[in-house]
């Protein structure tokens, strides 16, 4: 009985270290997009070769033609294409505002049918520093697998319908 017990122990933990090292699509692309709102987060005293640093890490995690197409209601417009100019707008983000935190919420994923695409959708919630009010946006992440890895290669803000009522 306890050879059958220590074989079990140890088969449940050999799958438990198998699926820690082999992450679903879906969960590696999960932990992949909360590590890009961790790094997208910074503090006023964060150092120039931390900014950087993360920068270079946030680029990392797209692919080199990526676009990324927001719609910042009240504040900005704009299409960025290619990992380079994601790498300057990081730059040039973190010397406009202090300090930013980026929290990603209500993450879905879905793999197409032939494994090599994924489409994520969320909700971020982002505050800076000289902001009273937080700023709420649903996205549309697109990742593509390249070379056996996980790439973002379209980001883009979703569209909610609102409903327009006449004034009285």
């Amino acid at each position: 009985m306890k050879k059958v017990l220590l074989l079990l122990v140890a088969a449940l933990l050999l799958f438990a270290g198998y699926q820690w090292l082999n992450p679903t699509p879906e969960k590696f692309i999960r932990h992949r997009l909360i590590d890009l709102a961790k790094a997208a987060s910074f503090q006023s005293s964060e150092a120039p070769l931390a900014k950087l640093a993360n920068a270079q890490m946030i680029s990392s995690f797209c692919s080199q033609n990526v676009e990324i197409s927001v719609d910042l209601p009240g504040r900005q417009t704009g299409t960025v294409a290619g990992r380079d100019e994601v790498m300057q707008g990081l730059l040039a983000s973190r010397r406009a505002v202090s300090s930013l935190s980026v929290d990603f919420y209500d993450i879905t994923v879905q793999l197409s049918t032939d494994r090599e695409s994924a489409t994520a959708n969320l909700t971020v919630r982002a505050r800076t520093s000289g902001d009273r009010d937080d700023y709420i946006q649903e996205l549309r992440f697109t990742f593509q697998k390249i070379e056996g890895d996980w790439f973002i290669v379209r980001v883009q803000t979703i569209k909610t319908l609102t409903l327009l009522l006449p004034l009285p």
